[in-house]
């Protein structure tokens, strides 16, 4: 965990550099009355693990099965429908499908430049009966759910570093952020015309020359709309098929770290360590995992050296603040900020085998109480540490 924070404070000085340099950063072009704030004190205590209990449902543990050809170091992406499993490999720079129970089915494609191959996969994105595969050469590659090559569009006068489609026939492809500041931009393709249609373009008003905005991964969907965070301001932006609207904004109070703030650590450019510091100690940093589910918000951030997990019931405007630091030993190895979920309230969490093998009897039977899967114990008896990651399901209430 140690990691983490010192990745997201690295996070944290980087976005208070790049937007020192920006005068008009927090100029607020896009109008809407009908975003949400999420008020969250950091003043107040953190909510009882027992209530982050009450929340599951129920939990499913899934190894992914370990094979030479099937071997898995550091997952980018994952994401699942009603059969399979899909998890794109950032070490082996590919995309690989298993089944619900975790045996190995597909892995596709190949590393080349021809037809069906790819250079390197930035991203991946589940059609309805076809995977779409984002070639950072821009080309997009689609296969059949059994592997199969279906065809392949090199995707014209658009520059992305991420894909995300929202149904069979369209896809956005997301172009982060330029060196002129001025072509930043999300575009909306129609499958399979990629090549011979004109891209619609979708401008951010903020994204005009003089403001600045970073989309963040993870971008996750929900029905028809994509959403994301932006890496300079604790918002969340919905994607449909012709707009892009603010939807949510966090207001940490005296925590945030809003211009103001900004200004006044302006006489601590040149002292990395102190600003570091500051940061550390004083502000609610920047939203880092994200994700949105049919009946919540999920955030995770770092305030005062400590990880945060932030849950958002929209059904009942309720907000539950979790403390990594509070959770017990044998919760922590199982739960890791969510990299995928689903509609119907499925969280997708990775856990690598290191975590599980010191585990003690006591945090076993612990596991087992909240998994409820007897075949679990035979696995965490036998578990390598070169195993592949095991992928837990959290289904919330």
């Amino acid at each position: 965990m140690n990691d983490y924070i010192n990745r997201f404070l690295y996070v944290m000085v980087f976005c208070f550099l790049v937007v020192r340099c920006d005068t008009n950063i927090d100029k607020q072009t896009i109008k809407s009355n009908d975003y949400s704030t999420i008020v969250v004190d950091f003043d107040e205590p953190s909510n009882d693990i027992n209530q982050l209990y009450g929340m599951i449902d129920s939990v499913s543990a899934i190894p992914l099965e370990t094979k030479s050809d099937f071997l898995i170091g550091r997952i980018k992406k994952i994401l699942f429908d009603e059969d399979y499993i899909y998890v794109l490999d950032d070490d082996s720079n590919s995309l690989y499908s298993f089944d619900k129970a975790g045996k190995a089915i597909i892995k596709f494609g190949n590393i080349g430049r021809g037809p069906g191959e790819y250079m390197r996969i930035g991203d991946f994105d589940i059609l309805d009966n076809e995977i779409v595969i984002f070639d950072r050469i821009n080309k997009l590659i689609f296969f059949d759910k059994q592997g199969g090559f279906t065809k392949e569009e090199f995707i014209n006068d658009v520059s992305a570093e991420y894909i995300a489609s929202v149904n069979s026939t369209t896809t956005f492809t997301i172009n982060n952020i330029s060196h002129d500041n001025t072509s930043k931009r999300i575009s909306l393709l129609t499958n399979g015309h990629l090549a011979s249609t004109q891209p619609k373009v979708l401008n951010f008003d903020t994204i005009k020359s003089g403001n600045r905005m970073k989309v963040r991964k993870p971008i996750t969907y929900l029905k028809d709309q994509l959403f994301f965070t932006d890496y300079f301001k604790n918002d969340v932006y919905s994607i449909s098929k012709d707009t892009i609207k603010l939807k949510y904004r966090f207001d940490f109070g005296s925590y945030t770290f809003n211009t103001e703030a900004r200004n006044t650590l302006f006489k601590n450019l040149n002292n990395t360590s102190a600003l570091s510091a500051i940061l550390k100690s004083k502000y609610v940093g920047v939203l880092d995992y994200f994700n949105v589910s049919e009946n919540y918000l999920y955030v995770t951030s770092v305030w005062n050296e400590q990880m945060y997990e932030i849950y958002y019931d929209k059904r009942k405007g309720d907000i539950f603040k979790f403390g990594y630091s509070d959770y017990p030993s044998w919760f922590k190895k199982l739960h890791t900020p969510y990299l995928g979920v689903k509609k119907e309230d499925i969280f997708i969490s990775i856990v690598y085998p290191d975590k599980l093998l010191d585990m003690t009897e006591s945090e076993k039977v612990e596991i087992l109480k909240l998994t409820n899967q007897s075949n679990f114990l035979k696995y965490l008896e036998s578990i390598d540490y070169e195993d592949n990651p095991l992928i837990i399901l959290t289904y919330l209430k």
